[in-house]
């Protein structure tokens, strides 16, 4: 499910947004939410398409998600997605047109996690981002309500943040995104069972360099990760 507050920007606001200093994480924000209302709405939009490595239907997956933006419209010969005339200055513009499409694959697995976890999905216009509640919320996070905002608070088991809803549904999909920061981009989504074997290895390694009586910041460190392996094994 997925409700907001006030109306939704069109897709000329959107891209003020990405443009816009301080405003990348509103853009996730609302990104985010049109996709999961498309997605839930439309059984043609298959987030599926956003886990995906090969290129076999990605094209049309994102211009159905461009179109649901309000970016890209269908161009006078039909059959072929364009920007928009209020887009169409920032499409020309090659980087602009990777990093939208790089937060775009990010927005499309945040949607496809918020409608896994069957979450509660608020737009909170005043922090700018979304606000997500519901028992599956509080499985992953140790709270059942959510702001998207990267910030630690007293009970989280991990930062909320749409890179890490993402990763929950690429986990639930057999692959893992690396969990990172909401704002730097998608990375590779790679093998769930290679890809833990290679941070327990780590982690092991870390700790066996520890000597003594772990210092209070060590503690805290692993503290989320003591909780997220008993989550995982019990």
């Amino acid at each position: 499910m997925a409700r907001a507050k006030g109306p939704t920007p069109d897709g000329q606001a959107i891209i003020k947004m990405v443009e816009g200093n301080g405003k990348r994480y509103e853009a996730l924000a609302w990104i985010t939410l049109v996709i999961t209302r498309k997605a839930e709405s439309d059984e043609a939009i298959d987030l599926e398409k956003a886990f995906d490595e090969s290129k076999k239907g990605k094209n049309a997956f994102y211009d159905q998600l461009r179109v649901a933006l309000g970016v890209f419209e269908e161009g006078e010969r039909g059959g072929r997605f364009v920007p928009t005339e209020a887009s169409a200055e920032f499409f020309s513009n090659h980087t602009k047109r990777t990093n939208f499409a790089s937060m775009l694959k990010k927005c499309a697995q945040a949607a496809a996690g918020l409608i896994d976890m069957n979450a509660e999905v608020v737009m909170d216009n005043r922090k700018g981002t979304l606000v997500i509640s519901g028992s599956a919320v509080a499985r992953q996070f140790g709270k059942s309500k959510v702001t998207l905002d990267e910030r630690w608070q007293e009970g989280l088991t991990q930062k909320p943040s749409f890179t890490a809803i993402g990763a929950v549904a690429a986990e639930k999909r057999g692959k893992v995104a690396m969990r990172g920061s909401n704002t730097r981009g998608v990375r590779a989504v790679v093998s769930s069972d290679s890809d833990l074997e290679h941070h327990c290895r780590m982690l092991i390694q870390s700790l066996e360099r520890c000597r003594g009586k772990p210092s209070r910041r060590q503690v805290s460190a692993l503290r989320p990760v003591k909780l997220a392996i008993e989550r995982i094994i019990s």
